[in-house]
Parts: structure tokens; C-alpha cells; sequence
């Protein structure tokens, strides 16, 4: 087991690498996103509604229905409709029928949730910098490549 993560589990005993590793990625996965997630809220946001902002702000001026965004969020959520109603209230995204369908709903971003959006751009490069000052550009490129592994066989499961 890692110095590291025995510190932060308060043990001793030794492991199995497998266990050890999926320990490791487990406890900086949610460090990670407790981080980011700090970053955002003084702006009124989650993590799950930037991931949003992003998505939406990628194909303005069009837009996605909800179970497109859906698809491409990175944390698949049960409660994507209420992201969007929360979103829709804050005034970051505007949502309308659909001109072929009328029973689906496209999303949109608004020029509020742009200007959120872009303001954000520049804490989140600095946040993916500083995260990148401590693993290296090389440890990144390694760490993407033996994450991509945990889960490609489901990517196409999406």
C-alpha cells in the first residue's frame, strides 16, 4: 500500500495491488471533484451544471435535447431533468420545442450562461494546470491512458 493512502486511511496492513490502486483512484477521484466542485460554487453552480454549460456552449447556437445531453455528460445522472430545471430558473439556458418534434424539448445556452461559461474558462485552465503541475504532462498521458482501460469495453455500451 501506497505511504500516502495508508496516512489517509489510518492503516497499516498491507493490500493487494489491485485493491491498493482502485483505493487510490477512488480516494483522488473524489478529491478531484470536491475541488472543482469548491471552485464553482461561489458562482451559483455545480460541477454537473458546468458540465453542462460546457456541453451546450460547444454547439451554440444550436442546442441538445435532454437525453443528448444526457448521453454526453461525464457523470450519468437520474436527475439530469432537475440540472436543467435549476439551470432554467438561473437563466444560463433557455429550453424550447422542438420544430419537427413537438413533443422534444431543445436546450439551449443563454448569453448569461456564455458570459458564466467564459468566466469560468479561465479558473478551469488554471485548475487543470495546477493538476498538471503535479502529475506532469508525461503522468497525465499515462494516468488518461490506464483510466481508459478501467472503462472502454463500456464506452460503446453508451
Amino acid at each position: 500500500m501506497g505511504e500516502v493512502l495508508k496516512k489517509w486511511m489510518k492503516q497499516s496492513a498491507p493490500m493487494a495491488p489491485g485493491l491498493d490502486a482502485m483505493l487510490n483512484l477512488l480516494v483522488a477521484a473524489k478529491l478531484v471533484e470536491n475541488d472543482f466542485e469548491a471552485m464553482l460554487t461561489p458562482f451559483g453552480i455545480t460541477r454537473r451544471q458546468y458540465n453542462v454549460l460546457r456541453i451546450l456552449k460547444g454547439i451554440y447556437p444550436g442546442g441538445h435535447p435532454r437525453a443528448e445531453i444526457a448521453a454526453r455528460v461525464i457523470e450519468q445522472s437520474p436527475d439530469i431533468t432537475r440540472i436543467i430545471d435549476r439551470m432554467s430558473e438561473q437563466g444560463l439556458i433557455t429550453r424550447s420545442r422542438g420544430k419537427e418534434d413537438k413533443r422534444e424539448s431543445l436546450t439551449v445556452i443563454t448569453a448569461k450562461g456564455i458570459e458564466l461559461a467564459d468566466k469560468l474558462a479561465h479558473l478551469v485552465a488554471g485548475f487543470m494546470k495546477n493538476f498538471e503541475k503535479k502529475i506532469t504532462t508525461d503522468g497525465c498521458l499515462k494516468l488518461s491512458g490506464l483510466c481508459e482501460k478501467l472503462y472502454e469495453e463500456k464506452v460503446t455500451e453508451r
